[in-house]
């Protein structure tokens, strides 16, 4: 077994153990109360707040942009968030960066942005 494989036998295993599927579990984890959920675990416990900005190009309809600002309502980072499968799009749950963490020589730390 290779790694790409883990998420493939996982799904069998659980549709083997449990007779239930990730299809038969989507209509009670939908896309908004899923994310907000998470942003809210996420605030909880580090702080972070995520908030969405529609004015940011993006490469498909379905992809949201989101800026993270501390307890201090400073900017630390912002990401992409590109949930669905589609034609000619990379398979499976990855990142990458967009813009990644520098620091100037006069201490200057430019955010980092990511695509989840």
């Amino acid at each position: 077994m290779q790694p790409w494989d883990i998420a493939y036998y996982s799904e069998k295993q659980k549709q083997h153990l449990y007779s239930i599927s990730d299809e038969q579990l989507r209509p009670y984890f939908p896309e908004n109360k899923a994310v907000n959920g998470l942003f809210e675990v996420v605030k909880r416990i580090y702080g972070i707040t995520a908030k969405e900005r529609k004015d940011v190009d993006v490469w498909h309809p379905d992809v949201r942009f989101f800026e993270l600002y501390d307890e201090n309502n400073e900017l630390r980072g912002s990401f992409y968030l590109d949930l669905y499968a589609r034609e000619n799009k990379r398979g499976g749950a990855w990142m990458d960066d967009c813009v990644g963490q520098m620091r100037k020589a006069d201490g200057f730390a430019a955010k980092t942005g990511r695509v989840i």
